[in-house]
């Protein structure tokens, strides 16, 4: 039995479409196709639109710049900081999960978290995988109604890297530049992602199903900078003001005489 595996049908027009207002998404290409930068941008978006960021960056430096910024929940780059992380989002999941008092609501009230994973392939091959993996299939079957969010990056999207268990809960997947048409049936289910152009093209599969051609999207350093620059400082203000509502102490007598 021969099979005939054919690109999808690309319609005509303009395309626009936000990842970050999906239950779960994952951008998966080559090294080198875009996918930091790409990630980086909806970051930028995230926190234009008030989400809080728990960022889990094995290689320390693609997501380090906004370490420091109000909207970041947490920060991981070590192994064991990466568990520690995964370990309080899913205790948040559940304390939230828990804590919807209306029987009839089925989602959590309150703000956004999206955990953006570098290097999704990295942590795969750590000596703590099958825990992180598990911690990572947890919040993706249950942190929707939590209002959790888990973006995945891959430079290797192979079949165990992305399995069933990260299919079946993470729907919306983008594909950029990949080295072969089984890489592209891997994350998108047809080939075609093996043909795109090395950066600025990238197949997006909908939860829907669908599929469709994207120009990706870019920030410039500069633009970039401006933006973290202004987030630190929204976060230094934070502190401040935080800082100014501990009360004093009062000392004794004794004390403000002698010190």
């Amino acid at each position: 039995m021969t099979y005939h595996y054919t690109t999808p049908r690309i319609e005509a027009g303009v395309l626009e479409c936000d990842l970050m207002e999906s239950t779960h998404a994952m951008i998966a290409g080559a090294s080198g196709s875009g996918k930091s930068v790409l990630l980086r941008r909806c970051i930028v978006y995230a926190c234009a639109k008030g989400y809080r960021l728990a960022l889990i960056d094995p290689k320390g430096r693609e997501l380090l710049r906004y370490k420091n910024c109000v909207n970041t929940w947490g920060y991981a780059e070590y192994e064991d900081e990466i568990v520690a992380l995964l370990r309080s989002l899913v205790d948040e999941m559940e304390k939230r999960l828990h804590g919807i008092p209306d029987p009839f609501q089925s989602t959590y009230i309150g703000e956004h978290i999206w955990v953006c994973i570098d290097e999704y392939a990295d942590l795969m091959c750590s000596a703590s995988r099958k825990e992180i993996k598990t911690l990572v299939q947890r919040l993706a079957q249950k942190g929707r109604a939590a209002l959790i969010h888990v973006l995945v990056c891959t430079q290797r999207p192979t079949a165990d890297i992305i399995d069933g268990a990260i299919k079946v809960n993470i729907t919306t997947r983008c594909a950029l530049h990949v080295p072969t048409a089984q890489d592209s049936r891997n994350i998108i289910n047809y080939s075609g992602a093996e043909l795109l152009p090395m950066h600025g093209k990238a197949y997006l599969l909908h939860d829907s199903g669908a599929i469709e051609l994207y120009n990706t999207p870019m920030i410039d350093e500069e633009q970039e900078r401006r933006v973290v620059y202004y987030m630190e400082e929204k976060e230094r203000e934070r502190q401040a003001f935080l800082r100014s509502q501990r009360p004093t102490e009062k000392k004794g007598f004794w004390k403000r005489l002698f010190g």
